[in-house]
């Protein structure tokens, strides 16, 4: 009898356990750093990006890309408008106050298929007061095949979030 009674409270012991783990689990996933939701990311957006001239601001030409952010902080970029670059990788973080940075590089390619090099973008995010759009401002670098920085630039860009 003793044995059956051990037995009945080591199981209850490690339900009650295991309900905690998946339950802490839970409420850990869908929070990042600050107590900000990884919703507020998190998921694939349509984005319009306008290169522009860095020191003058005016727009140079516009390009369509999806991106999407996974909830670890990974990310991926797919642009429009080239055949010459590979799909973007890259990571994201939450800064705080609905302030994200994210990077990601792509290859380039010239027009021949040979490799020409990457490409670095690097972007502050501010989800604005409706959840489903953000607004961007991007630092852009090339380098050639060897890592060399051979050109910067300058982006700013509008998100949609995807439904």
């Amino acid at each position: 009898m003793k044995t059956t009674t051990l037995k009945t409270i080591l199981r209850l012991s490690l339900v009650a356990i295991l309900a905690w783990t998946v339950d802490q689990t839970l409420v850990s996933g869908q929070e990042q750093s600050g107590g900000k939701r990884a919703s507020d990311l998190e998921g694939t957006w349509r984005v319009q990006v306008t290169v522009r001239d860095c020191q003058t601001r005016v727009p140079i030409r516009t390009i369509l890309a999806l991106n999407t952010y996974l909830r670890e902080g990974s990310m991926m970029e797919t642009g429009s408008g080239s055949f010459m670059r590979s799909p973007s990788h890259g990571t994201w973080h939450d800064t705080g106050h609905r302030n994200f940075t994210a990077t990601f590089i792509f290859f380039r390619f010239n027009s021949d298929g040979t490799p020409a090099g990457t490409q670095k973008v690097t972007r502050n995010i501010i989800v604005g007061p409706n959840p489903d759009e953000f607004n961007a401002v991007a630092a852009i670098e090339i380098f050639d095949v060897s890592g060399n920085l051979i050109s910067t630039g300058c982006a700013t860009e509008t998100d949609q979030r995807f439904k």
